[in-house]
């Protein structure tokens, strides 16, 4: 909610990259967390 506010005066193409970094940062840390979470249950 706080970055609304901020990127209201920031130009559109640096709040496109801020946002499309961060949807693929989380998905790359979702992948990461599933294939780590795989390995440990094959393990058992």
């Amino acid at each position: 909610i706080v970055f609304t506010f901020l990127f209201l005066t920031f130009p559109s193409g640096l709040v496109l990259y801020w946002l499309v970094n961060n949807v693929l940062s989380i998905a790359q840390q979702y992948y990461i967390n599933l294939k780590i979470k795989k390995e440990s249950e094959e393990r058992k």
